[in-house]
């Protein structure tokens, strides 16, 4: 996901993900990150076998230097969303 050594913001430039997968769906195992942004609980899916639900965003170089310098690591899907949208909005 955002990546400052293992963050989502490089993967957030990667190709989408399957497209036939609703953008909510969750792994089904418990959450083993916590969001530093929100702190709410989610699954980063890195080093999945699969490409994480982050690829399927677009954050600009801006925000995603704004954020590696903000954050350690990954944030949640949400947040990633919601900052998206907010940046989109502008």
């Amino acid at each position: 996901m955002l990546f400052i050594v293992n963050s989502y913001l490089w993967h957030a430039t990667l190709p989408a993900m399957n497209p036939d997968l609703p953008p909510h769906a969750a792994p089904a195992n418990r959450p083993d990150n916590t969001c530093p942004r929100c702190g709410g609980g989610f699954h980063c899916g890195a080093h999945d076998a699969s490409p994480c639900a982050c690829t399927g965003l677009t954050l600009s170089a801006a925000l995603q230097q704004e954020l590696r310098a903000r954050y350690q690591g990954c944030l949640c899907l949400a947040c990633l969303r919601s900052l998206a949208v907010a940046e989109a909005a502008h």
